[in-house]
């Protein structure tokens, strides 16, 4: 026996076909054909009761997974509070399965509670949308609309990937059962035709030409045959590789920190060429430093999205980065040989004595707390980066022995990053660390009142006392009452809201304390710990201003 509403079975059998297994379920009444449907089947239905986390808690899931994820919740207002994470999923491009039960149209806007209208609420942030009928009459109905519910979701896994919507309108009553009317059509697997990408005769003649070619990644998936790839490049004279972390490539085969690097540039490491793989580069000052260039801009990504970040777009090329550097690898014989690249890694040496003749005399501050948290990291563990000034830091140090990292970097909000590492937790065995601001997680910390929470998560508060990447920042602080409408200051504790969450909760004010504490933060328990760390907001920005100032000009400055 099976929910009576036939757009529900329908639904199901759908989401399996392209490769779903996870679903998070959001409760209500009105979307009980969809979690007595999905129940039926081997996928795991993870109960979420905020929507806004579970939305979050779904993009992370997807992401450890790199397959679709489904949430299901009831009508009205719920489903509007997985916009942020939907959002997210878009300019990511993960594969969220939105489906919304609904009232049937003839309801809407007629004083009937827990009603809006949902047709294509999410219109600025999805793949694709359907609304299903309230109901299916026959067999040749239940085929037709098959094949547009695969045809939608199919859309959230294509090479242009991200979040699609449908909603599906029920009539009482929600709860009966019967046996299954209609027979679906045998299953087939959805196969990707191979892109089969080539170099222009003219793109690889510009690749032979340019004596200063940079290659610049942004947020990528591990992968091992795109290192092996990069590996192969990083020894070419006339190439130059810049990583951010969310790349997840390693420091063996490009310079991950940028902004501290860039303090020692010179006008003869301006690039002719740049190639950027992945997306949403964190560093402004890299996109400052490219803008200034006399350069061209290539950016590869497998839909071939246009991506003019620097204002200096020439091409957008369709092919996924491993396709397209195997025929630049094709040419490596062929390339120039110039000091291009040994340039670069020498200004990266010098700049990586000046940070640790820094570090070793840092005040206690946000940098010298980052340093000691990476100093420390367990090998091969998971990052979920916080935004804000939290993955800025991590840009400043290299080496860092993480097996992935990530950092909600599509919008750039701080509005879900616990809640994401929840989910991404949830399907990784290795430990998982959050690293995250007070303002984060205060936010988002919904995301632990669920009963998915992991003994193998981690997650550390940097407790600056409100948002501090506005005393870094130029400007904020020249606005009266800066700390009240900008920083957000604050005196917050989150020992209560962390015990009352029944998670293990510890706490370090001072240098000695965090040493002592990270020792056994990392070891085996039976529940996720949570480490608050109060630095002063009053220095952090110094500090930080100091530490620039000694990559550039290798002299120390007294902090007030």
């Amino acid at each position: 026996m099976n929910t009576n509403k036939q757009t529900a079975i329908l639904v199901t059998h759908a989401f399996l076909e392209i490769g779903g297994k996870h679903v998070v379920v959001s409760p209500g009444s009105r979307n009980a054909p969809l979690i007595t449907s999905f129940q039926k089947e081997n996928i795991e239905l993870h109960p979420v009761v905020d929507e806004r986390s579970a939305g979050f808690i779904a993009l992370g899931v997807a992401i450890a997974t790199s397959e679709p994820v489904g949430l299901i919740c009831t009508s009205g207002t719920a489903l509007l509070n997985y916009s942020p994470a939907i959002a997210e999923a878009y300019y990511l491009g993960v594969p969220l399965i939105v489906l919304s039960a609904d009232r049937p149209e003839e309801s809407i806007n007629q004083g009937i509670g827990q009603t809006i209208d949902q047709q294509n609420v999410f219109s600025n942030f999805q793949k694709s949308f359907l609304q299903l009928p309230k109901q299916l009459l026959t067999q040749k109905d239940f085929k037709n609309w098959n094949q547009k519910v695969l045809d939608c979701l199919s859309n959230s896994i294509d090479k242009d990937s991200g979040p699609v919507h449908i909603n599906l309108p029920f009539e009482e009553p929600l709860y009966d059962t019967e046996k299954e009317k209609y027979k679906l059509a045998d299953r087939k697997a959805i196969l990707t035709a191979p892109n089969n990408f080539l170099l222009s005769s003219e793109q690889q003649e510009k690749l032979k030409a340019s004596q200063k070619t940079l290659i610049l990644c942004g947020m990528l998936k591990e992968d091992a045959a795109l290192s092996e790839l990069l590996q192969k490049l990083s020894n070419v004279p006339s190439v130059s590789i810049l990583a951010e972390h969310t790349s997840n490539q390693s420091a063996a085969i490009s310079i991950q920190t940028i902004d501290r690097v860039l303090e020692l540039i010179q006008d003869d490491l301006k690039p002719q060429l740049v190639i950027t793989l992945g997306e949403n580069i964190i560093s402004k000052k890299i996109k400052s430093f490219i803008s200034n260039s006399d350069c061209s801009h290539w950016h590869i990504s497998p839909s071939g999205v246009s991506r003019n970040t620097f204002g200096k777009l020439e091409q957008s090329i369709e092919a996924e980065a491993k396709q397209f550097l195997q025929r630049v690898v094709e040419l490596k014989s062929k390339l120039q040989k110039s000091t291009y690249s040994n340039n670069w890694k020498n200004i990266d040496s010098i700049a990586e004595e000046r940070h640790k003749q820094f570090i070793s005399s840092c005040a206690y501050s946000d940098l010298s707390v980052f340093s000691k948290i990476i100093q420390t990291l367990p090998f091969n563990c998971h990052i979920q980066s916080g935004n804000s000034s939290v993955v800025r830091y991590f840009q400043l140090f290299k080496n860092i022995p993480f097996k992935s990292f990530h950092a909600n970097r599509g919008t750039s909000g701080i509005d879900g990053s616990t809640s994401t590492a929840v989910g991404f937790s949830l399907i990784k065995s290795e430990l998982t660390l959050l690293v995250t601001g007070d303002l984060s997680f205060m936010y988002d910390s919904n995301g632990l009142w669920n009963n998915l929470i992991t003994p193998n998560l981690r997650i550390i508060i940097v407790n600056n006392g409100g948002g501090g990447i506005f005393r870094i920042i130029p400007g904020p602080q020249t606005v009266k009452n800066f700390e009240t409408y900008f920083e957000g200051k604050h005196s917050m504790n989150f020992k209560g809201i962390v015990t009352n969450l029944g998670l293990e909760y510890h706490a370090a004010e001072n240098y000695d304390e965090l040493v002592n504490k990270l020792d056994s933060f990392y070891e085996l328990s039976s529940v996720a710990k949570v480490m608050e760390v109060k630095t002063p907001h009053e220095v952090n920005d110094e500090v930080l201003k100091h530490y620039f100032n000694f990559i550039k000009t290798g002299k120390h400055e007294e902090v007030a």
